[in-house]
């Protein structure tokens, strides 16, 4: 909640909000504002990913060589540390981390 608020507070007049995440708090919006300054909040959706079409293209995209996934990961984990991997995770330790299922 308080990153939404502090996207929203930070938008000049006539900006725009990008929501990427989703935040299971009420996020409290002055009507004032919403009505006088402008802004236009818009839901990021997975950042306009769609499932069904775009995972299979990436994936052939990978297989072909043409996106390089092995340059980001920053970090290996087996099964037995996938806890760890979430918990790398939440505290922003590790950029990508992968679990691998060997």
């Amino acid at each position: 909640m308080k990153t939404v608020q502090q996207a929203w507070d930070c938008t000049r007049m006539g900006g725009h909000v990008m929501l990427m995440g989703l935040t299971l708090q009420p996020v409290p919006f002055p009507g004032t504002s919403l009505a006088l300054l402008g802004r236009t909040i818009h839901p990021g959706q997975q950042g306009g990913l769609h499932v069904m079409r775009d995972i299979p293209r990436y994936v052939k995209l990978i297989e072909r060589g043409i996106i390089d996934t092995q340059s980001v990961i920053t970090k290996r984990y087996t099964l037995d540390q996938s806890r760890q991997a979430v918990q790398d995770t939440a505290d922003r330790t590790i950029i990508t981390g992968v679990v691998e299922f060997t």
